[in-house]
């Protein structure tokens, strides 16, 4: 028997899903040195631009002329954005191992989904209970995110938009699942069952 059409556009996917998940992982286990740098490079902004603002002789590009911001303003307003930037990458120690742990974690669920979504293509016996299992748990591992992350009140923003994108990749996985769950799903235990 033919594999089901729902079977193919689920299986590529989870290929898709399980592929960027992978390049995400990775990021999440090099978040602490990339939020480090990202800092050291804020820094070295805030530091130049305290330093142009004192000067009385600088002048950029004559950015007097092309706006009516006074200088007295633009210190303001250079210290709220870089207020905000901080606040934004502001990440707990807490929020940091977690990166790093759930960064592992998902790198193994990434490669599960893509296994998943490769028997779910090629049709062996085991390929629908494969790849219903890996959704659920990708499903939980999501959710367990979101809670962790989402909890967070120490951190700053970045943490907070990690949790509710896996608030998001929580109900994609869902409507796979239900997908799945809902479709015939003959064509993978037919020929088995005789």
């Amino acid at each position: 028997m033919k594999i089901p059409s729902w079977g193919y556009v689920v299986g590529i996917i989870m290929l898709l899903m399980g592929g960027f998940g992978i390049i995400s992982d990775l990021q999440y286990i090099n978040s602490p040195s990339i939020i480090a740098l990202q800092k050291e490079t804020l820094d070295g902004i805030t530091k130049d631009i305290r330093i142009r603002n004192s000067d009385s002789t600088y002048t950029q590009i004559d950015i007097k002329k092309a706006t009516s911001v006074n200088r007295t303003d633009r210190r303001k307003l250079y210290n709220n954005v870089a207020t905000i930037l901080y606040d934004f990458l502001d990440v707990s120690e807490f929020t940091l191992k977690w990166f790093v742990r759930f960064g592992y974690i998902g790198l193994l669920f990434s490669i599960l989904k893509m296994i998943g979504g490769t028997f779910l293509i090629i049709k062996r016996p085991f390929s629908y209970v494969l790849a219903i299992s890996i959704l659920i748990l990708s499903f939980g591992f999501n959710i367990i995110q979101f809670m962790i992350f989402g909890s967070d009140f120490t951190s700053g923003l970045l943490s907070l938009l990690v949790g509710y994108s896996q608030l998001f990749f929580a109900i994609f996985n869902l409507i796979l699942i239900i997908i799945v769950l809902a479709s015939d799903k003959t064509a993978y235990f037919k020929p088995y069952l005789n």
